[in-house]
């Protein structure tokens, strides 16, 4: 299940960041603490933490990688995705 978990903080994430407000996935923290704090009780599972706040700074723009440096298809150095062949029918 807890890929479920982790796809559904994606999203929370993503709407979070089309609101306009700033968040981090926190994966590690004291449990007991966050128990405590936040009042859980102990049969419910905490699997993440997001802060969710506004920024100290608004830059005017956010520096985005190439993907061109990190997306490869099939094989490393490969740039562009080949459409693979269908077999055909016997």
């Amino acid at each position: 299940l807890k890929h479920h978990a982790g796809a559904a903080i994606e999203n929370f994430l993503l709407k979070i960041t089309d609101l306009g407000l700033a968040t981090c996935w926190v994966g590690a923290f004291s449990d007991d603490m966050i128990r405590k704090t936040l009042r859980i009780p102990d049969n419910i599972f905490v699997e993440a933490v997001f802060p969710i706040g506004y920024e100290f700074r608004k830059s005017k723009e956010k520096l985005r990688p190439s993907l061109d440096h990190t997306l490869y298809f099939n094989e490393w150095s490969k740039k562009r995705m080949v459409r693979l062949r269908t077999p055909e029918p016997l």
